[in-house]
């Protein structure tokens, strides 16, 4: 490993959030070849912010930069301490001594010597001996030598664990002075407390630290991260015990033998209350706290008594709005609004074409009319913001993601919970299927209990990412008032889209599907041609004026092999982005380089930046390989080393990545290499994106017997509580 000692001369750029920083510093000392002959260079790295005029070590390595050249990533850096009295009244004076001046720091000096700080850190009563030193200034020199010794002292403990410089400042960040202390004590408190940390993780930590194979808290550990974990990626609320038991051995290399460790672990998780016991298997506390808190809110909610109104009052109000949007409401549409205007909560489901933003708009008015409620406690509101977005063009009313309405901060909270409710007298959630049951317990921890609920989705769409299927269990829990629609509106009912998507339903392809370039077009293929049929159905379509950006949409169930959608979006950015520039050491697993104009996707929540998961933009900008700035319309984002694995190429995305919003075109290639993961519920998902033109690309008989695989439903608690 190279080092570099030097003089930090001044600072380019540092997050406080990521600690991830830009300094440039003087060379006095290295062993690199490369500074023989350089006075300075950049350095690079996560580490606590350096001070000005500081001499510090840093260790790591040198890494080549197109845009920058050479610069040194440190890995680990070490104050040195200043070893002349002008450089000891420097350090005493600067940032991280509050309320120091420079002749205080001069008197300390004079007072102690060369020896200043190890006699301060001996006994901080020495600074008694210095004129004018006041009982505040002498903690603050004092707490400020020792946490910087400390902070120094854990972080170096944390590196000898195996700990990366990027996590061991998370870990400091979080646990501060108390950080060893409290991984001895539980090195799983990891999992919980520090975002990116699993259990594996975790587990190589404690292990290094000497934890016994079999401790009561290694087990426990993996046992609520099984749970949890199960939660997040399958959407599962509860494990079944044996699925439970045969996770945990395996991650804990255990055997049979030690199933006895297993109960005693989960006889004490639950008395804890860290775990629930629920049928026959276990749920993660939060998540069955959740789901119980659902049920129990909604049906207070549903019991509060609203004022009725008459069917002739309704209806009198809708013919008003139908000669308005010239439309025309079916019975099933005006039962879904009489509904919603006398019941306190009430949901509304159907699929593609009938009428679910129609019949928003339709209670809107009618309350608007009917009521002395104004716009303003009428909320609108989705879980994306494509979602958000196209609800709001669909009804003409301002309309929200769930975290913005709530008032979603940077440091996780909600404005708007428990403690201080939401003004609204009514609330319509749109694209329900989308919400897991943690956002819709936030949700309705924030609504009055006599706030009017509607609830609006596709139950036959995909569900949630997160855990639960909310929609689903409430509808078919049967506790509350629910208007299925099954009528496609006469604007649609000629739409050979809408006819596949209810194809794909009833499990049987009975549309007429085209071959030449219409509304509906499959073309048989094998998957040896589909990046040359990509391009001539791109090159169509752009001919044809729609907007590769904003129109075309590739969707795709898999991320990895060659027909993924890695592999497609490495395609589509070589072949139409003008912008794009090869590599001679060009390979299919390097990670992905961003260019200006390259079409991306948000892959997180990333609330500091009012970005969202699923939010698409545009590269803007480019800085080197490491820095892309992205205009998504109403805000620019930068994204630097630390957030870039934020966001990814969006030629192509996946259909979960879709939901909530819809495309001019949709080009959906199917092969068998997909197979494992395609069922009735995703190819019915892609399908109901296209809003005027779908292309399928790939086999007839992946797509038939797909359409037949009906998706296991989610083990949750929620119905069962209802």
């Amino acid at each position: 490993m190279s080092f570099i000692k030097g003089e930090v001369s001044y600072k380019v750029y540092y997050n406080d959030q990521s600690s991830y920083g830009v300094y440039k510093v003087i060379i006095e000392e290295t062993n690199e070849p490369y500074f023989d002959f350089q006075k300075s260079t950049t350095i690079t790295g996560t580490f606590p912010p350096l001070e000005e005029s500081g001499t510090y070590i840093f260790n790591g390595k040198l890494v080549f930069n197109q845009k920058y050249g050479y610069t040194f990533v440190a890995e680990t850096v070490e104050r040195v301490l200043p070893q002349s009295i002008e450089g000891l009244i420097d350090y005493l004076s600067g940032d991280s001594f509050k309320g120091i001046g420079k002749n205080t720091a001069t008197k300390v000096v004079n007072a102690l010597g060369i020896d200043a700080i190890s006699l301060i850190l001996e006994d901080k009563d020495v600074l008694d001996k210095v004129e004018s030193m006041n009982k505040k200034k002498k903690d603050t020199i004092y707490s400020t030598l020792i946490q910087s010794k400390n902070m120094s002292s854990i972080l170096v403990t944390l590196y000898s664990y195996g700990i990366s410089p990027k996590l061991s400042m998370k870990i400091y960040d979080k646990f501060k002075e108390n950080t060893i202390e409290v991984l001895k004590k539980d090195p799983y408190i990891l999992i919980e407390e520090i975002e990116g940390v699993a259990f594996i993780k975790a587990d190589q930590i404690a292990l290094k630290m000497g934890i016994n194979l079999r401790s009561p808290s290694r087990i426990e550990a993996c046992i609520n991260y099984v749970l949890l974990n199960n939660a997040m990626e399958d959407g599962n609320t509860y494990t079944r015990k044996d699925d439970l038991y045969k996770e945990v051995l395996k991650y804990l290399s255990f055997g049979k033998g030690d199933i006895e460790l297993l109960d005693n672990a989960i006889e004490v998780l639950l008395f804890k209350r860290k775990i629930y016991e629920y049928e026959d298997g276990y749920s993660y506390a939060s998540i069955y706290n959740s789901e119980k808190y659902i049920a129990s809110k909604l049906k207070e909610m549903s019991k509060v008594h609203t004022k009725t109104y008459p069917k002739e009052e309704i209806d009198a109000c809708l013919k008003r709005l139908e000669s308005i949007l010239d439309i025309e409401y079916e019975d099933t549409q005006k039962s879904a609004i009489y509904e919603a205007i006398n019941n306190n909560v009430s949901i509304i489901t159907g699929g593609p074409g009938t009428g679910k933003t129609t019949i928003e708009k339709g209670i809107i008015y009618t309350l608007k009319e009917l009521t002395d409620i104004n716009l303003d406690e009428m909320k609108l509101c989705a879980p994306t913001g494509k979602a958000a977005k196209r609800i709001e063009e669909s009804t003409g009313y301002f309309a929200k993601t769930i975290h913005k309405m709530l008032g979603y901060d940077t440091m996780g909270n909600f404005t708007y919970d428990k403690y201080n409710p939401l003004p609204a007298k009514v609330v319509v959630v749109d694209e329900a299927s989308m919400i897991d049951s943690f956002l819709f317990k936030n949700l309705l921890e924030a609504l009055d209990i006599d706030t009017k609920l509607v609830i609006v989705g596709d139950s036959d769409q995909l569900p949630s990412i997160g855990p639960g299927q909310i929609l689903k269990d409430l509808i078919d829990s049967k506790y509350f008032i629910t208007t299925k629609l099954t009528k496609i509106h006469r604007q649609k009912e000629n739409s050979k889209i809408i006819s596949l998507a209810y194809d794909v339903l009833n499990e049987k392809i009975e549309t007429e599907i085209d071959i030449d370039h219409n509304e509906l077009v499959f073309i048989n293929s094998n998957q040896r041609d589909l990046f040359e049929l990509l391009k001539r159905c791109v090159d169509h379509y752009t001919s044809q004026g729609f907007d590769l950006y904003q129109d075309i949409q590739i969707l795709i169930p898999i991320y990895k092999g060659g027909v993924g959608i890695d592999a497609v979006n490495r395609f589509m950015q070589m072949n139409y982005n003008p912008n794009y520039v090869s590599k001679d050491d060009e390979n299919s697993e390097e990670l992905t380089r961003f260019f200006i104009d390259d079409k991306v996707i948000q892959l997180v929540n990333q609330y500091e930046d009012s970005v969202m998961n699923g939010d698409m933009g545009i590269v803007e900008d480019t800085f080197g390989e490491k820095e892309v700035l992205v205009d998504f319309g109403v805000s620019e984002v930068l994204y630097k080393e630390n957030t870039l694995s934020n966001i990814a190429l969006a030629y192509a995305i996946s259909v979960h990545k879709s939901q909530g919003s819809e495309f001019k075109v949709v080009i959906l290639p199917l092969f068998s290499n997909y197979s494992v993961l395609l069922n009735k519920k995703l190819i019915y998902t892609a399908i109901t994106r296209a809003k005027e033109h779908l292309v399928i690309i790939g086999d007839n008989r992946v797509l038939n017997d797909a359409i037949k695989i009906n998706s296991n439903d989610r083990l949750t608690t929620l119905k069962s509580h209802l």
